[in-house]
């Protein structure tokens, strides 16, 4: 077998951690969304809930 490329230098390790991260993000981003929501209901702030439920239904 001939000597390939190490990981660090291939262009797939590259493209996973770019997905990874963008993944990561849009959970962290997306559960924030949702606790947001959640106090808004809790402290019924009602129109700047109704804004986020306009938000999250543009979003999906």
């Amino acid at each position: 077998m001939g000597e390939g490329r190490s990981l660090a230098e291939t262009l797939m390790w590259s493209i996973a951690t770019v997905t990874t991260v963008m993944v990561a993000v849009y959970f962290v981003v997306e559960r924030s969304i949702y606790r947001c929501g959640k106090w808004l209901k809790k402290t019924k702030r009602k129109a700047l809930f109704a804004s986020l439920e306009k938000i999250r239904e543009g979003h999906s």
